[in-house]
């Protein structure tokens, strides 16, 4: 009678295993198809540059600068900048 109870409370032991074991690979695999569909979303980056005519690539960006009298640069004063080097 003891002997069929410590072979029913190790089955259970085994079973309980088994269960915790196929719910660890369940959360990985659906961690892992979460991560896939994480790494589908990305956004893909590519150049907003204009070509030339030539097919080269233009300049990034053309700044138009306001000049003083002397003809120097009037430096551009950003308000949210709290700080200047």
């Amino acid at each position: 009678m003891i002997e069929s109870k410590n072979n029913t409370s190790k089955n259970l032991e085994k079973a309980l295993q088994a269960l915790r074991q196929a719910q660890q690979r369940a959360a990985n695999e659906k961690k892992k198809q979460n991560e896939k569909k994480r790494k589908a979303e990305k956004p893909l980056s590519h150049p907003m540059r204009p070509l030339t005519e030539n097919g080269e690539w233009a300049a990034k960006q053309k700044k138009v600068y306001d000049l003083d009298e002397n003809g120097e640069k009037i430096p551009v004063i950003d308000k949210r900048q709290v700080s200047r080097k």
